[in-house]
């Protein structure tokens, strides 16, 4: 995918076929939205999505105790969550998702699916 300059060429080459450019023009410069004409372009990815589950189980035992056991899925469906970028450049890679989402800094999340068994004993 590569972005027509104001000169009508890219740094790649020109580009064939369909091709997302700027609207601003050899002959109008936009500054806003709407201006030189340009119809507004809707580009629809896939969402963030996480769907975590958790299946809870009492067993009671002596007259006020219990103990629970607790099973829990987190990204129950595997989804992968790719990241984009926000400022690619001009590369001939351009646009190309590379890595999946990981977030070990602040949730200890390293992406993917993640199950988790829990017990406690209440009395």
């Amino acid at each position: 995918m590569n972005f027509r300059r104001s000169s009508g060429s890219a740094t790649l080459g020109v580009p064939s076929g369909r091709y997302i450019r700027p609207s601003s023009g050899d002959g109008c410069i936009a500054l806003y939205r709407g201006d030189c004409n340009a119809p507004d372009i809707h580009l629809n990815g896939p969402l963030f999505m996480r769907v975590d589950l958790r299946a809870k189980k009492s067993f009671p035992f002596l007259s006020r105790a219990n103990v629970e056991l607790t099973l829990e899925m987190l990204n129950a469906f595997n989804n992968v969550n790719f990241n984009h970028q926000l400022n690619p450049g001009e590369a001939a890679t351009i646009f190309q998702v590379t890595t999946a989402y990981t977030d070990i800094n602040t949730t200890f999340d390293p992406g993917g699916r993640i199950g988790q068994i829990v017990w406690r004993i209440n009395w």
